[in-house]
């Protein structure tokens, strides 16, 4: 997030851009910040079938080490006071235009 609002938007574009930006860069953020709470609480699953050499059993708990580093990912990265720092000068300018460039969507500009 940071410097996105230098390379957006664009000399002469809308303000649209950042916004679009913004939203791509934090819906992939979002997405792996979700990762670590698969392994509180939960199980491996192993497909192998009985009398394989060296198969698992069916399913398995997560170690504690394992756990302990998603919620560490998660006090880091979604928890903390850092993690949600963005810059106010970014967050007033992810706005709506009239220039939306959504041309098929139910509210966007209709000249």
């Amino acid at each position: 997030m940071v410097g996105l609002d230098r390379r957006w938007p664009k000399f002469g574009h809308t303000y649209d851009q950042e916004r679009a930006a913004f939203n791509v860069v934090l819906s992939t953020w979002m997405a792996a910040a979700s990762q670590p709470e698969h392994f509180i609480g939960g199980e491996y699953l192993s497909r192998a079938h009985a009398g394989d050499p060296g198969a698992p059993a069916p399913l398995t708990q997560v170690s504690r080490m394992d756990e302990r580093r998603a919620f560490d990912l998660l006090d880091k990265y979604v928890l903390s006071e850092k993690a949600w720092n963005f810059q106010p000068g970014m967050l007033n300018r992810l706005v709506y235009s009239e220039w939306e460039t959504q041309v098929n969507a139910a509210w966007a500009y209709d000249p």
